[in-house]
């Protein structure tokens, strides 16, 4: 057995998204914010700690209110406006498509609304309502073409949830953006923890987390930075990539596994209307 010493098990557990929690965290007082700013946060996460049982599993390793507090960080590290850190507080609360392990019911909307602004609770709000596969075809298609992703500013359309009726989502160039950048955020919070175990309801063994929607997350971080300046995604998306051990790399989910009966029905009617 080799035993490290203080400093390198503070540098070995300075890693992945600890490093990048860490980062928004420092931030602190020093980040320029103003009064109102710093006390919609702080109404934000009473909610949070009010409305979510601290015992809430999550798909990461960390519990579920913590990992909302965690990706609100990340984004704070990455200079995302208030507005941006704030649904990231939030992203979750409603239920997604990856994630029905504790829900706010929709009809919190207005005071949730009132407590982080109209912005943040949109983005919030739509990131539970969205269809992951929509959204990745999306990305991959803008990747394609980065001059157009850069200069075009017409709006971008995802789908909502096949069993929330899969209706279009628009979003202005300004909101997707920053929808990807949350979507990014949330995800590399989460996946190292998320592979540390197995996942029953995504099917996965050990480790293979790494393996969910890789191709799509690697184009949003190289989107973010190529075409829409923050290249601060693809550093992060490779710190905390460059963790996976080398026996899942060839590993690819492309799809996210229906997590509840109605979503279930819904992909198998599609399925069966296709054939």
């Amino acid at each position: 057995m080799v035993f490290l010493s203080s400093e390198e098990e503070e540098e070995e557990e300075a890693e992945g998204a600890h490093v990048l929690r860490l980062r928004g965290s420092s931030l602190g007082s020093s980040y320029s914010r103003s009064s109102s700013v710093d006390a919609r946060e702080r109404d934000v996460i009473a909610y949070i700690t009010s409305s979510i049982p601290s015992s809430i599993s999550h798909t990461g390793a960390a519990p579920f209110d913590e990992h909302l507090r965690g990706v609100m960080l990340i984004l704070r590290g990455w200079n995302a406006t208030p507005e941006v850190q704030l649904a990231g507080a939030l992203h979750s609360v409603y239920g997604t498509e990856g994630f029905q392990g504790h829900k706010v019911p929709w009809s919190e909307r207005p005071t949730i609304r009132r407590i982080a602004g109209d912005f943040a609770e949109k983005l919030a709000f739509v990131f539970c309502l969205a269809d992951r596969e929509s959204v990745d075809f999306l990305v991959n298609r803008e990747v394609e073409n980065m001059e157009l992703a850069r200069s075009d500013e017409s709006p971008r359309t995802i789908k909502a949830r096949l069993e929330l009726g899969h209706f279009d989502i628009s979003l202005k160039k300004r909101e997707w953006v920053d929808f990807v950048t949350l979507t990014l955020a949330d995800w590399l919070e989460q996946v190292e923890g998320a592979a540390s175990k197995a996942n029953v309801h995504f099917g996965w063994q050990k480790g293979e987390a790494w393996s969910y929607r890789r191709t799509a997350y690697a184009n949003m971080a190289k989107l973010l930075h190529e075409a829409y300046g923050l290249p601060i995604a693809v550093e992060d998306h490779k710190l905390v990539y460059g963790r996976e051990p080398p026996e899942s790399r060839h590993l690819e989910m492309k799809v996210t596994p229906a997590m509840t009966e109605s979503a279930r029905e819904a992909r198998m009617a599609r399925d069966m209307y296709s054939n």
